[in-house]
């Protein structure tokens, strides 16, 4: 009688249906520590408008949302749009008095951005 084996061999722990697990490679695209939120700035301009500026320029524009204060931790989105390709801005008009701030959705491979919150008079 031969040697008798305590455990399976590779190829009878497939043919049992156990299979062997394999790690796959680490992702291609996957980048460690994942770059900066984008850069959100926005500026009251003529009384009730807000103008938006979203830094890195992306092909597509930036997406972004006009958040007002409904009451302490509370917003309202008002406005969504996404930014020009040629320069990353864009105008709102004609907002109501309150407390705004706007929210810069980021592109897959970055985070997203939130101004601080500004008043409109």
């Amino acid at each position: 009688m031969g040697f008798v084996r305590s455990s399976l061999s590779i190829a009878a722990a497939t043919a049992v249906g156990a299979g062997l697990f394999i790690a796959a490679p680490a992702a291609q695209g996957a980048d460690y520590p994942p770059p900066g939120p984008v850069r959100c700035g926005a500026a009251v301009r003529n009384g009730n408008d807000i103008a938006i500026k979203i830094r890195p320029l992306r092909d597509p524009g930036y997406k972004f949302q006009v958040q007002r204060r409904k009451s302490k931790g509370n917003w309202k989105i008002v406005a969504s749009g996404r930014t020009k390709v040629s320069d990353g801005t864009r105008l709102v008009k004609n907002l109501k008095k309150g407390t705004y701030r706007v929210k810069c959705i980021g592109a897959p491979t970055r985070l997203d951005g939130i101004t601080s919150a500004g008043r409109i008079r």
